[in-house]
């Protein structure tokens, strides 16, 4: 029987203040794939004043996938969180975002050539072509989140940069719904990961793809509740 369900609007490194792109438009979409790679996650436990390791070792999840969420519960599956309130979550995760997707109105696809993000610093997007069968050519590219990201994120979040590669990102309240964990057997923490209309096509020249955050559910189960 499932415990509690959180819902937290999962606001990555790469999520910007509305960008104006002048002229071209643009096209929100569902893609195809959304490859993140964490490599650790955390949780805030307010009883003890604690940060308690849920997970580690780099792994990847293409989170658009249906079983994504089954796979980024492995890597916490088996943790059994000491007792307490959990009112923060923090994640490390690449800047690197593998993203695959298409459109049918417009013809464009996404390709494996980057170029810079106009106006940030660090940052590239993925270059866009166009075909009569934009599903068929479509292929994996990657975006990478560009520094300024951190600028005009939402009250109870934060983020810290590790390196080049990585970043620690922060969710308190009110991005972050606290909960209750009361330490038994066969306790179960899972993720799962909604990418609807997380990515952008903007038409200019050259036409480009960045990505926008999925929004996370954090299930508290018991392990034997939950399929697969």
């Amino acid at each position: 029987m499932i415990m509690k369900k959180l819902l937290i609007c999962f606001f990555f490194l790469f999520i910007l203040t509305p960008y104006s792109f002048a002229g071209g438009g643009t096209e929100i979409l569902t893609p195809t794939s959304y490859v993140v790679t964490v490599t650790e996650i955390d949780f805030f436990n307010s009883t003890t004043n604690q940060w308690v390791t849920a997970g580690t070792g780099a792994q990847s999840f293409d989170i658009a996938a249906f079983n994504s969420g089954q796979k980024v519960g492995d890597l916490i599956s088996g943790v059994n969180l000491p007792n307490g309130t959990y009112t923060k979550m923090r994640c490390t995760l690449s800047r690197d975002i593998q993203i695959r997707a298409y459109s049918n109105s417009s013809g464009y696809y996404t390709t494996a050539t980057q170029t810079p993000w106009t106006g940030t610093t660090n940052g590239q997007e993925i270059v866009l072509a166009q075909s009569e069968t934009p599903s068929n050519n479509s292929v994996t590219g990657t975006f990478h989140s560009p520094d300024e990201a951190d600028q005009g994120q939402p009250a109870g979040q934060s983020m810290v940069p590790s390196g080049s590669d990585y970043f620690v990102e922060t969710w308190a309240s009110p991005i972050f719904t606290p909960f209750t964990y009361a330490a038994g057997t066969g306790k179960t923490l899972r993720i799962n990961f909604n990418v609807t209309n997380t990515v952008h096509f903007t038409y200019t020249i050259p036409a480009t793809c960045h990505a926008d955050a999925p929004v996370i559910t954090i299930t508290v189960a018991d392990s034997n509740s939950i399929p697969g």
